[in-house]
């Protein structure tokens, strides 16, 4: 059986409509729990389809790509080179899941305006020195972290024509936080 009750409540705008979908959803029975039943909310493999009543059609599941760091906010991780890194910041859950996460990876930049104003689409170049790796991205948002192995690296970030050059040293302890405002 197809349960329509969530959906029907979190997508009614008026209040009129929301009292009707709320009696609506009260004369619905619960479907009965067979041994090794799904829990109400557990989701089945993209595709399946579950038992309907004789006379009532069945539609499938949507397919989700759902991942555990899509629904904390943290934007996708990318990797270029064998080298892990996410970015983003827009929004104050990115934004924060950003921040919770700059203690996984080895060294976090932060880009901004000399006002304090976030800036995005930042194109950085990080050359590492010795067997250390190079790599170039664009930090889509203000911030951006990398997973990069130890060694010494100089970065090089651009905002409006001007660029900015950092030399850091990342361990394979503590990770390494760097700033550029513009």
């Amino acid at each position: 059986m197809i349960r329509f009750r969530r959906a029907v409540i979190t997508t009614v705008a008026s209040a009129g409509a929301l009292a009707a979908a709320a009696a609506i959803a009260q004369s619905v029975p619960p479907a009965p729990s067979a041994p090794g039943a799904a829990t109400p909310g557990a989701m089945a493999p993209a595709g399946a389809r579950e038992a309907a009543p004789a006379g009532q059609r069945t539609l499938p599941r949507p397919q989700t790509n759902w991942t555990p760091a899509a629904e904390n906010g943290l934007p996708g991780v990318k990797e270029v080179n064998g080298i892990r890194y996410v970015t983003g910041g827009f929004g104050q859950t990115e934004s924060n899941a950003l921040r919770d996460a700059i203690p996984q990876y080895r060294l976090s930049m932060v880009f901004s305006q000399a006002s304090g104003a976030y800036v995005a689409n930042i194109p950085v170049r990080i050359r590492g020195n010795g067997n250390a790796p190079s790599l170039e991205v664009t930090a889509e948002g203000p911030y951006l972290l990398i997973d990069l192995p130890a060694g010494r690296y100089r970065i090089q970030a651009t905002h409006d024509g001007r660029e900015l050059t950092r030399d850091v040293t990342v361990s394979s302890g503590r990770g390494q936080r760097v700033g550029f405002a513009w």
